[in-house]
């Protein structure tokens, strides 16, 4: 090998400003190409002083005006300190003292995740996603707020808009109070509102149903009518209808039954499963003078007692119906 000086003091410790290597020049055992690139190199063994990196300056103690264009890693990457003090991600500032217009489009994680003071209007909240960490329950979506930092009377741990944030939609409270602008829909048949907190003894406290609609009282068979008009509502298992028959012509229809409410009545085990009364009755088969309706105990029919007289017994069952008999009706009954 020989080296040229082409600068620089020659003698006992020389030193070099420029060097033209004619042969192999070859450090800690392995050989420089003649192109300058170290081929194959211990990265352990090579120290790198001084100079930059795509911008960046090597060894220097403030931050740098350069930036990595790419940051990869096959397997784990660890960083174990890194400071970010300016600059943004995906338009998110870095560093801003107020909030930013920007957005994180994407954060995923396997396990436990933790955002603290996202977009926050008090101070210390924190909105956090987990799914196995113990300390939460295994909850999904745990919202915290540190002592202080939100009224626990008033302050809102949840809060939804539309219109770009203008109206407030729902909320839920740091007291547990929901609010809802919309209905709140029950999505599974048997759920509801659960009122097990209240004190009692009975042997249910929870109300899963309500419904409210029309149905058509008939006498079945081939029967005309004048009016036929019904209303329902129903509130957990018990009912309450409306009703107005008039036939026109009677027919083969029954003329002691009228049929089609809503729901099937319960097995009642003493007595009738509802009962109501008569606002109007006229041109009867039967001449009475009191008509009260009964629900048959598991059926969806009701049938008519009487009585014919001050002081006579009542009639369990009255023939009532045929051409032109009306009967205003309402009653309340349980349902199965």
């Amino acid at each position: 090998m020989t080296i040229r000086q082409q600068g620089g003091i020659f003698g006992r410790n020389p030193t070099f400003n420029d060097v033209d290597v004619e042969g192999t020049l070859t450090v800690a055992g392995s050989p420089i190409s003649a192109g300058g690139t170290m081929a194959a190199q211990d990265a352990n063994a090579v120290a790198i002083i001084g100079g930059a990196i795509n911008g960046t300056t090597v060894g220097a103690s403030t931050a740098s005006t350069g930036a990595f264009t790419t940051l990869g890693a096959t397997g784990t990457a660890t960083l174990a300190t890194v400071d970010i003090n300016a600059g943004n991600i995906d338009g998110t500032a870095i560093g801003a003292a107020v909030k930013s217009s920007g957005a994180f489009s994407t954060l995923s994680a396997n396990n436990a995740t933790t955002i603290t003071n996202l977009a926050s209007d008090y101070y210390g909240t924190s909105f956090q996603i987990n799914n196995t960490n113990p300390d939460f329950s295994g909850a999904i979506i745990d919202i915290r707020a540190t002592a202080g930092s939100i009224n626990t009377t008033n302050g809102k741990y949840l809060r939804g808009y539309r219109d770009n944030g203008i109206n407030e939609t729902f909320y839920i409270k740091a007291s547990g109070q929901i609010y809802t602008e919309d209905n709140l829909v029950i999505g599974t048949s048997g759920k509801g509102i659960d009122f097990s907190a209240t004190a009692g003894t009975g042997t249910s406290e929870l109300f899963s149903d309500y419904e409210e609609g029309s149905w058509s009282p008939s006498v079945g068979g081939d029967a005309t009518y004048h009016v036929q008009d019904g209303y329902y509502v129903k509130a957990g298992s018990l009912v309450y209808v409306q009703g107005k028959i008039q036939v026109n012509v009677i027919g083969t229809g029954s003329t002691t039954t009228v049929s089609g409410l809503p729901f099937t009545a319960m097995n009642a085990a003493q007595a009738s499963s509802g009962t109501g009364s008569c606002a109007y009755f006229g041109s009867l088969a039967t001449s009475v003078t009191t008509l009260t309706p009964y629900v048959n105990n598991a059926a969806a029919t009701i049938i008519f007692g009487s009585l014919g007289a001050a002081g006579t017994a009542m009639t369990g069952v009255t023939t009532v119906f045929q051409n032109s008999a009306r009967i205003d009706f309402s009653l309340t009954y349980r349902a199965v």
